[in-house]
């Protein structure tokens, strides 16, 4: 995978690492896909923080679609930048969160009272059927 910001693309693939040289779970990877039907897969991992989501709005802004599952099941940190970046988009397209989520993700979206703004689903399979 190469690493952010040097985006490597093919037709319907984007790759980005939000630092060179980190070791696997600092920091945040993203990997997106889209599928049948037109639907955009993301599948983000790692720390999501405000250093680090500017992956995901890239990711977002590459990849329009009318539908987008984005899968946190990965994510092992995230913070309300990552809250702030999935407001946006779910204005924007229908938005699916795929998980499991964890704990302090899970977390975020039940302080933050926006469990109810988004479409959860039990992981990226799941998501597909909603």
């Amino acid at each position: 995978m190469d690493r952010y910001p040097a985006l490597r693309t093919a037709p319907s693939r984007l790759y980005a690492r939000s630092s060179s040289s980190a070791p696997p779970l600092s920091g945040a990877d993203v990997e997106c896909q889209r599928e049948k039907a037109g639907t955009v897969v993301i599948r983000l991992a790692g720390e999501v923080d405000s250093d680090t989501v500017h992956i995901l709005r890239d990711a977002l802004r590459s990849f329009p679609a009318q539908r987008t599952i984005i899968d946190l099941g990965p994510v092992t940190f995230a913070d309300c930048s990552l809250l702030r970046v999935l407001l946006g988009a779910r204005l924007r397209r229908h938005l699916v969160l795929a998980g499991p989520l964890a704990g302090q993700v899970r977390r975020l979206f039940q302080l933050t009272a926006t469990t109810d703004r988004f479409t959860f689903a039990s992981d990226v399979e799941a998501a597909h059927g909603r």
